[in-house]
């Protein structure tokens, strides 16, 4: 008796697994013969039978089964198993008494390569595996090349740009980029970023610039010779002066020269530029329909490139785009960015090189966006834990050579055109006033205390110097102004969750919070809008240029105030790549000033907020 069995294997449906049990009883005991039990595993395509009617040999059936010989047959199976393998390819079935014949190959079950089955080669098919092959050779080179085309290409070595920074009633800042021998347009080419790294990394050479000159707008006024702009490969040809003798509230004009001249343009800047000189705070007979008002914008933490596109610019901003029109719809009189304007550890850190750090910023700047940008409005900054390294605290410690490279770099680009902190060694925290209000910017990485020491009174994030000056200008502003703004680089608020928002932000710092907070009340990629011991309203909104988490980390049960309840939450969008947003000081009303407060998610108007100052207390309307 012979019986066939054929089932595709549940493992692999590619294979097929054949069962033979030949027994034969006529001329030779099955008991005797080498092929009387065996089992093949095999592909059906391996399988070849020369009988034209795919018939199984068949052979005289015995009349009588032994019980016996069938439990000694099937305990010989896996025996047989292990050496049938090892045989040739193809073993002969052949009937002695002439019957008719089937040819079985017999071969090994290959084993999945792992090599193959990662480049795709999983078929028996050449052009299936060609074409995955393809498709994945790719999703590779798309991968390389987000990941390191910035990095080796688009150094943007030849930048150039000028804008203007803070502004006083009197005066305003001025920085300028300004390369020597400089083309007259942005070069994407390896041959000149080549080049380019070799004059970076060798002596300094000698300095370029330009001359500024301006005139007030109303009435227009006679061209006046301002200060010479001269740049040098010391702070990567950048450098900041300051225009004096203005008029408060005033609209100015400027232009840059050539270095040694008067009247003929820049090359690299063929056209004019504008900015307003911030209001005379001591008048109170001002016009009622702008007593006091003003408008600005705030943001934090932008990927040029981000969302990755091979067919765009690699350092194209959506979101400068979207807050540039935004700009100039609402004529906003400045824009607060609040940290992470690089990251200089992404994709990964390279090391604490100044060059490292300058081409960031260089790439930052680039893009078409963000120069729109500056040349829309004046913009006012503050570094956070990315433009030195994640979650960064510095402990005082101005020798550490990450921070050292890491702060020249955010000076000469940032951090000199900003308001100047107290006298002597350069800080970059700060304070201004602006009409009726008055803004403290607050530095949350140079002080700050290691985020996993114990939560006491010697754990700081401020250090002792800061929030020193920090209670003395509450105390000062108290009593003269409407609002105080304080800007802080990391939330304030409680609400947070998840690692960084326990330890990264103020939620970690609980002591010192208190402690400001008991004055104060007389990387995340949200909005969040909250009212801390009721008569605190923060505002956190990021990023303007970035990812998104789709998992929430803010809520109203995360709350570690000193008092249950001292945060509440107002409102919360996690969503949305492009945040920025807007407020409206409103004084035109006597008596009764108030804010309007705007948030904008990926262009659009999302939620706005009134905040309504009424002798001590605060009205809130929101919708």
């Amino acid at each position: 008796m012979v019986r066939i069995c054929n089932k595709f294997s549940e493992k692999n449906p590619g294979v097929v697994s054949v069962i033979c049990q030949v027994i034969r009883l006529n001329d030779v005991s099955a008991q005797h013969h080498p092929l009387h039990s065996h089992r093949i595993s095999t592909t059906a395509d391996n399988i070849q039978r020369f009988d034209p009617d795919h018939q199984p040999v068949i052979y005289p059936d015995q009349e009588k089964e032994d019980d016996e010989e069938e439990e000694e047959d099937d305990d010989d199976d896996d025996d047989d198993d292990d050496q049938t393998q090892s045989n040739e390819n193809q073993s002969l079935l052949k009937n002695q008494k002439g019957s008719r014949l089937v040819q079985v190959k017999i071969q090994k079950s290959s084993k999945l390569d792992p090599l193959k089955a990662l480049l795709g080669f999983i078929t028996n098919s050449k052009l299936l595996n060609s074409l995955n092959f393809s498709i994945n050779l790719i999703i590779s080179l798309l991968c390389l090349d987000a990941t390191f085309r910035t990095l080796i290409f688009y150094g943007q070595e030849d930048l150039s740009f000028s804008r203007i920074g803070a502004v006083g009633e009197s005066w305003a800042k001025i920085h300028v980029r300004i390369p020597q021998n400089t083309p007259n347009s942005l070069s994407h080419n390896l041959n000149h970023h080549l080049s380019n790294q070799q004059v970076e990394g060798s002596h300094p050479v000698g300095p370029a610039g330009a001359r500024v000159i301006f005139r007030p707008l109303q009435p227009i006024g006679n061209w006046i010779t301002g200060p010479e702009l001269v740049t040098s490969n010391s702070t990567d040809w950048n450098t900041v002066a300051k225009l004096e003798n203005l008029w408060p509230g005033t609209t100015y004009e400027y232009r840059l020269t050539k270095l040694n001249s008067t009247n003929v343009h820049h090359p690299l800047f063929p056209t004019v530029g504008h900015f307003k000189t911030a209001p005379d705070s001591s008048l109170t007979s001002l016009d009622q329909t702008d007593r006091g008002s003003f408008s600005f914008a705030y943001t934090s933490c932008v990927k040029p490139g981000f969302p990755y596109n091979p067919f765009k610019d690699p350092l194209h901003n959506e979101g400068a785009e979207e807050l540039t029109e935004l700009s100039i719809e609402k004529k906003l009189d400045f824009v607060l960015f609040l940290g992470d304007f690089i990251y200089s550890d992404s994709p990964f850190y390279p090391g604490n090189s100044i060059k490292h750090y300058h081409r960031k910023y260089r790439q930052s700047f680039s893009g078409r966006g963000w120069r729109k940008l500056i040349q829309s409005t004046r913009l006012l900054h503050i570094y956070d834990d990315h433009e030195i390294l994640n979650d960064w605290a510095g402990q005082g410690d101005d020798e550490n050579k990450i921070f050292k490279s890491a702060n020249q770099a955010y000076r000469n680009y940032l951090g000199d055109s900003n308001y100047d902190g107290p006298p002597g060694k350069k800080e970059n925290y700060y304070w201004f006033r602006y009409g009726d209000s008055a803004f403290f910017v607050l530095d949350c990485r140079r002080y700050r205390s290691k985020n996993d020491a114990k939560d006491d009174e010697m754990k700081t994030m401020l250090g002792e110097n800061q929030k020193r000056i920090f209670l003395d200008w509450l105390e000062a502003v108290n009593s003269t102004v409407t609002f105080k703004f304080v800007v802080s680089s990391t939330p304030f608020m409680t609400l947070w969750s998840g690692l960084d928002g326990a330890i990264d932000t103020w939620s970690g710092f609980l002591t010192e919070r208190n402690e400001l907070l008991d004055v104060m009340q007389h990387d995340r990629h949200e909005f969040a809008a909250a009212s801390i011991r009721e008569t605190i309203i923060e505002f956190s909104t990021s990023p303007l240029n970035q990812f998104w988490l789709p998992i929430e980390t803010l809520s109203q049960d995360n709350g570690l105030g000193s008092v249950e309840g001292e945060d509440k939450l107002i409102k919360y969008i996690p969503r949305g790549n492009r945040k920025f947003s807007t407020l409206k000081v409103d004084s035109s009303e006597t008596g009764r000033p108030k804010i309007k407060f705007e948030v904008y998610v990926d262009g659009k108007l999302n939620w706005k907020l009134s905040c309504i100052h009424i002798l001590s207390t605060n009205n809130i309307k929101h919708h």
